[in-house]
């Protein structure tokens, strides 16, 4: 830390002169908490929105692009009158035929009539889409929301 008057030059060759004012001042200045200085702009959300129907065997909603979001979450609301199990899967490309889909993680969610779940998707991929199944047949609503 500077203690006595000294010279300075800025990027551009320009000679500030730090005095015993501007001294005093930085050994009594207390800068505002990080929190405080932090102004969040620009940001960008999205949501997308599928009623589904799930059955016996395992359905998928479309899948959504999340390489450049910095936060996903999938709610999933059941709408229907039976429970239905539900899981996210990941891909580095959305069709299926090109390479296929992988379970984000071996969480299986069950989602009781007029229950709402959310999960985050816990493995970084391109693509994301839910998986979703009910032995006695179901609806749901699945929201997906995101921002830069």
């Amino acid at each position: 830390m500077l203690t006595e008057p000294t010279n300075i030059f800025t990027k551009d060759e320009e000679l500030i002169l730090i005095g015993e004012e501007i001294l005093q001042w930085l050994e009594s200045y207390t800068p505002p908490p990080l929190a405080n200085n932090v102004n969040l702009v620009g940001r960008k959300f999205s949501e997308n929105i599928f009623n589904v129907v799930a059955a016996i065997d395992y359905e998928y909603s479309p899948s959504v692009e999340t390489i450049q979001q910095s936060m996903v979450t999938f709610f999933v609301k059941n709408t229907g009158l039976n429970s239905a199990n539900v899981k996210l899967q990941i891909s580095p490309k959305q069709n299926e035929v090109d390479y296929g889909y992988t379970d984000d993680s071996v969480t299986i969610k069950n989602v009781a009539p007029g229950e709402i779940v959310t999960i985050v998707p816990m493995i970084f991929s391109r693509y994301v889409r839910m998986a979703y199944k009910s032995d006695l047949g179901t609806s749901l609503e699945i929201i997906v929301q995101s921002h830069i």
